[in-house]
């Protein structure tokens, strides 16, 4: 990450939930190596009411971040 020059990416998307239009937020965030302290967001929610929200620290798998 310190090559990348960040270590959170933040992105949105449109999409359903149970068949009706929602929107999605998620963080992801690369914190250097080893790798035990990356974490994830992802809030979705329905008009303004959030219908599903998790945050945690990854149990497998690493979150990178890389220049290109």
């Amino acid at each position: 990450q310190k090559d990348a020059g960040f270590d959170t990416i933040l992105g949105t998307g449109d999409g359903q939930f149970n068949k009706t239009a929602a929107k999605i937020e998620w963080r992801f965030t690369d914190a250097g190596e080893p790798s035990g302290d990356d974490t994830v967001s992802f809030t979705i929610r329905v008009g303004n009411t959030i219908v599903l929200s998790y945050t945690g620290v990854l149990s497998g798998g690493n979150n990178q971040a890389h220049k290109n």
